[in-house]
């Protein structure tokens, strides 16, 4: 499990990188995965086109970042003024994630029962184009919830792709229930952990509730009825 890093460790990677450590011996000195040291320094990396000589990992300057990009997300719940000024539809009923494995697998490297078992194995994550981070995979423990970020032994950026490869055998990854709807009730693919993770609201489309051109409301309306459609088996 991880947390966000702080200002106090963003301090530390800046030090140690000035001394010419490698990101495994940083990660080492943190107690962090490798990983999250990795991604930490590449998306907090700053880049002066105009004084080249100031490129480099600044921990203030990482601190700042970091922040912006968290208050950047999920703007639709946090400002009441831009909710109402906008037209939400919802596509789905409420949906759970679910952390899938190939049965062999399972039975070869054993099933976790709790998320903190996930560090024993390989963990194959979905990297979203929209966000441009590997998703991390939720879970509600005693004390509310709880988040796997270093899920990365193997990213994909493809959600088919990355439910064939727990289908072989590679490890285990978290999708969409209806992502693998079949594959459970076939036996294709076991879940694990179901009881860890909680429901989230389903997905809704959002779009603006000024002057909506007739296109929009057509795209609207074919979108909310290929949603609800019937599944076939």
């Amino acid at each position: 499990m991880t947390s966000h890093l702080s200002f106090a460790e963003r301090r530390i990677i800046a030090a140690l990188l000035q001394r010419k450590l490698s990101v495994a011996q940083i990660a080492v000195q943190l107690g962090r995965h490798r990983s999250t040291v990795h991604r930490e320094i590449r998306r907090n990396f700053w880049h002066d086109p105009d004084v080249p000589m100031a490129n480099g990992y600044w921990h203030v300057n990482a601190q700042q970042l970091a922040t912006a990009r968290r208050s950047r997300q999920r703007k639709l719940f946090r400002h009441e003024a831009l909710r109402m000024d906008m037209i939400a539809r919802r596509l789905t009923e409420e949906t759970r994630p679910v952390v899938v494995a190939a049965p062999d697998y399972l039975d070869r490297a054993g099933r976790p029962v709790r998320p903190e078992d996930l560090a024993g194995h390989p963990c194959l994550g979905y990297r979203m184009h929209s966000a441009g981070r590997v998703m991390p995979w939720r879970f509600v423990g005693p004390t509310g919830e709880v988040m796997f970020r270093d899920a990365t032994t193997m990213v994909f950026n493809d959600g088919a792709l990355l439910r064939q490869a727990a289908i072989r055998g590679l490890g285990l990854t978290c999708l969409w229930h209806h992502m693998v709807a079949e594959d459970l009730e076939t036996g294709r693919l076991e879940s694990v952990l179901h009881d860890r993770i909680g429901p989230l609201p389903g997905f809704y489309l959002y779009y603006p509730s000024r002057e909506v051109s007739p296109a929009m409301s057509i795209f609207a309306e074919a979108l909310v009825a290929w949603c609800r459609r019937p599944r076939t088996p």
